[in-house]
């Protein structure tokens, strides 16, 4: 009962940037370093064709094709969690801005990061239902500025304790118009995940030792508990 429960706190601490161990390997990276793309990503031709065919419809607004963007973006990352695959979401950058490119890199990594954290630990999800909070939405003549929270119910498979609240916090959220398609130039968050890696970090070889980081975690937190109870 009780190891079966710590492998899902430890792993939802991790995804949520409180497993703390693992900063080390990208503490000395510096911010300006492009970050390696990361993971086999697939892609998603049927989020993919709905996104496109919103964007060139002239029977929605620019707010309209703006929040698709985004929510396209934020559903991609649940999909990749409930059905244990990397989808990318790289046609929804400027692919002519490094700067947005560099961000699609780094928020592609962290996904990949976390879907393996989540795989191996067995809290991928059920099911969700994302429940986005946009605060504000500034658009000028082609480019616009978001504040929102892509809130999420989430229920995890397999798990004691299965619902809970995604982990993300506020996101500020630029974009570009670029013909007729609403794109993103910069994504700014202040959570623990963000905060922990900086942009540049190699994910692709923090997540292949994710397994023996989460074991030592969970060696730890067992022997914590065990002192506790003599």
């Amino acid at each position: 009962m009780y190891k079966f429960s710590s492998t899902l706190r430890v792993s939802l601490a991790f995804c949520m940037g409180l497993f703390m161990a693992s900063s080390f390997l990208v503490s000395s990276v510096p911010r300006e370093k492009q970050t390696p793309i990361a993971g086999v990503a697939i892609f998603p031709n049927e989020e993919y064709g709905d996104w496109l065919r919103m964007q060139l419809n002239p029977a929605f607004g620019n707010r309209e094709k703006i929040i698709s963007t985004i929510n396209t973006f934020f559903i991609l990352k649940y999909e990749s969690w409930l059905k244990e695959t990397l989808f990318d979401f790289g046609f929804l950058f400027d692919q002519d801005d490094a700067k947005a490119l560099e961000d699609y890199a780094y928020e592609r990594g962290l996904l990949h990061l976390s879907l393996e954290g989540w795989r191996y630990s067995n809290t991928l999800l059920e099911s969700y239902q994302y429940e986005p909070n946009f605060y504000k939405v500034l658009i000028g003549k082609s480019e616009a500025t978001v504040e929102m929270r892509p809130n999420a119910h989430l229920v995890h498979r397999h798990t004691q304790g299965r619902i809970s609240s995604s982990p993300w916090t506020e996101h500020e959220i630029s974009l570009i118009l670029k013909g007729d398609r609403w794109l993103i130039k910069r994504i700014v968050c202040d959570d623990p995940v963000h905060n922990i890696y900086p942009h540049g970090s190699d994910f692709e070889k923090i997540a292949a030792t994710l397994p023996d980081r989460i074991r030592d975690e969970l060696a730890k937190d067992e022997a914590r508990i065990a002192e506790k109870e003599r």
